[in-house]
């Protein structure tokens, strides 16, 4: 990018997947970027995150994941995530969840 719009003439964007420390590395590197999220990744991180909550497969799990897609649509990521914390702390998740063994 700075070889091709080495004055910053141009608006600069970023597709990040809602990692902090990436995005925290790409606005430190490039000022002035804007930063865009990857629906993609983030509907797999909360598929994952409403197993956790609620059986695969269920209509709880799929209304979990549904809620929250719509709310970081409508631009509340930081809301959501301070949600998905709290259930966490509220529920004492300090591990990670065991891996369901491939069969």
């Amino acid at each position: 990018m700075v070889r091709r719009d080495p004055l910053h003439r141009r608006t600069w964007v970023m597709v990040t997947d809602g990692e902090r420390a990436l995005q925290r590395r790409v606005c430190t590197t490039f000022k002035g970027v804007t930063l865009v999220l990857d629906l993609l990744h983030v509907l797999e991180k909360l598929w994952a995150v409403s197993y956790v909550f609620h059986p695969e497969g269920s209509a709880e799990a799929e209304a979990f994941v549904r809620e929250r897609a719509l709310r970081i649509l409508h631009g509340q990521v930081g809301q959501v995530v301070k949600g998905l914390r709290q259930m966490s702390t509220k529920r004492r998740f300090t591990e990670q969840r065991p891996r369901r063994s491939q069969t």
